[in-house]
């Protein structure tokens, strides 16, 4: 078994996030019966804590620039930011996606992460064979406004 040595900080960065997105609104529904505006103060904490936690390395604040492996491909009727490694890991992609995915194909396995089902490049992912291996699905919980608060 080999041994590696891992950062810290890229273990509990993903933890530094997920903690205040659940931990927020567990606790805004707790408080919610005995005060909204306290309710609403633990909400809005939890969104500035997980965008502080997250700034540079974690989540959305994340940024292309930061990848220094980032590499780009052009053709005539679109471009993609895409990083190489033991997979091609798909950035961004514009323009006419078929072409720019096969030319992937050829560099070995491609991944792409929270691409929308109805987005241009998931018609062309499917046209060339692509597996769905995950799917995200977004939830919501409406909230009954109890009478007097």
């Amino acid at each position: 078994m080999a041994l590696r040595a891992v950062s810290v900080a890229r273990l509990l960065t993903p933890l530094a996030v997920l903690v205040p997105i659940v931990a927020a609104p567990l606790g805004a529904v707790w408080l919610a019966p005995r005060s909204q505006v306290l309710a609403l103060v633990v909400l809005v904490a939890g969104l500035i804590a997980v965008a502080a936690s997250g700034h540079f390395t974690y989540g959305v604040r994340t940024t292309v620039e930061n990848y220094g492996d980032a590499r780009g491909l052009e053709t005539a009727d679109g471009a993609a930011v895409f990083r190489a490694g033991a997979a091609v890991q798909l950035l961004q992609l514009a323009g006419e996606a078929e072409p720019l995915l096969s030319a992937f194909r050829r560099l070995g396995t491609v991944s792409v992460l929270n691409l929308p089902t109805d987005d241009p490049a998931a018609s062309a992912l499917r046209s060339l064979g692509a597996k769905v291996v995950v799917r995200q699905h977004e939830m919501l919980l409406e909230l009954e406004q109890i009478a007097g608060h």
